[in-house]
């Protein structure tokens, strides 16, 4: 009952609501594909430029490609022969292979029936809704990062490195896996994982030239080390994110910039030291890889400097870690309702219009209590094989 519960929001928030309309996030992927082929890969750094671009497509789209590097331009390749909104049909489609992917894989890894892994992932929400509605990436992606630990616990080495390397190309994630991959002796893992980063990042240099990359290097260096999103400083409760509240604060609360800066001392402090703890209990443990993996994964989303809902779907991946380590079903209870949380309380919050700062962060906070959930429930298990 359940199951058919949260299919009926899917059918109507995801699907439906993404079926007939491509006017933001996957004109970004579809047009930077179409500069890629014409040789203007470049442009796409340029926000003007990019959005006339994507006019030529659909008048009544935007886009901005700034915080993308530049193999993001590859995903869409094989659909540029469609107009644009069949484009975002297809896929559409091809995200929702993923779907049935990624309830296959939680099935096998956490040992459980279809029904109870398909409502697993169906507690995502929004999370899960947005993704599709908007033609986003993220569930191919977070498809392909469970593959490669499934692939890993099998010995297959190579399947795990590409899998994850192919992430790394479009989202730099599993490039945080590698300390952790080496000091537990995955040096083929590591192998294949680097060269399947480092092929199509040479595949895209070569069709889009260096210009781009200089582009995004720029972009890079001026956004992601200097705490601002797209270019500009994050002050819209959109990002959701430690620093955009922080620079909120700051800028339209006047909070004095010491207080301001020690807020986000405190905020990282608080969550490296859950990492650190962890780490050290699960040091000897068979887990310990999985444990590292997952909280590395938590501890970059808690630290975005502008965070999406879909983004949080990599939470599922945390879950899938969860469920399988702890024995206790008051734990796995609790994450899997603190993991709902972040699908559907944010949404509720917006409907309510509620003129409180605090509260309308709520999707931080929702992922906060997730995370806790995950470090004090994994730190709490007592009995793990060594």
């Amino acid at each position: 009952m359940l199951l058919y519960v949260l299919l009926l929001p899917l059918l109507w928030f995801g699907i439906k609501a993404g079926w007939n309309k491509a006017n933001t996030d996957f004109p970004n992927y579809y047009v930077s594909a179409q500069l890629l082929i014409k040789g203007h890969l470049a442009d796409a750094y340029d926000v003007d430029k990019f959005n006339t671009a994507i006019h030529e497509y659909n008048s009544k789209a935007s886009g901005l490609f700034v915080m993308y590097p530049p193999t993001t331009a590859l995903l869409a390749l094989g659909l540029t022969s469609f107009d644009l909104l069949n484009a975002k049909r297809i896929w559409i489609l091809i995200s929702l292979i993923a779907i049935v992917g990624i309830i296959s894989l939680l099935k096998s890894i956490c040992n459980i029936d279809k029904t109870s892994a398909s409502v697993i992932l169906l507690l995502s929400g929004f999370s899960l809704y947005n993704d599709l509605m908007l033609g986003q990436v993220y569930l191919v992606m977070l498809a392909f990062i469970i593959l490669g630990w499934h692939a890993l616990v099998q010995n297959k080495a190579i399947l795990s490195g590409m899998s994850w390397g192919f992430v790394a190309a479009f989202k730099f994630l599993p490039l945080f896996f590698i300390p952790f991959l080496l000091f537990k002796k995955q040096y083929k893992i590591t192998f294949f994982l680097l060269l399947s980063f480092i092929v199509i990042h040479l595949f895209t240099l070569v069709i889009g030239g260096t210009d781009a990359y200089n582009s995004f290097f720029q972009v890079f260096i001026d956004n992601y080390l200097h705490g601002k999103v797209a270019n500009q400083t994050a002050l819209s409760i959109q990002y959701q994110s430690m620093e955009a509240l922080a620079n909120i604060l700051s800028q339209l609360s006047h909070w004095p910039n010491w207080s301001v800066n020690l807020l986000k001392i405190i905020w990282k402090v608080i969550w490296l030291s859950f990492v650190i703890l962890l780490w050290l209990k699960y040091f000897n443990s068979k887990y310990f890889l999985i444990v590292s993996l997952t909280s590395v994964t938590l501890i970059l989303l808690l630290f975005e400097n502008g965070s999406a809902s879909y983004h949080l779907l990599f939470c599922l991946f945390a879950s899938m870690a969860f469920l399988q380590i702890v024995k206790d079903k008051c734990w796995k209870i609790t994450l899997l309702l603190a993991y709902a949380t972040i699908g559907f309380i944010p949404v509720l919050i917006s409907l309510l219009h509620i003129d409180n700062l605090f509260v309308n962060f709520s999707r931080l906070w929702c992922l906060s209590f997730f995370a806790g959930i995950f470090f004090i429930g994994l730190f709490k298990q007592s009995k793990f094989a060594k």
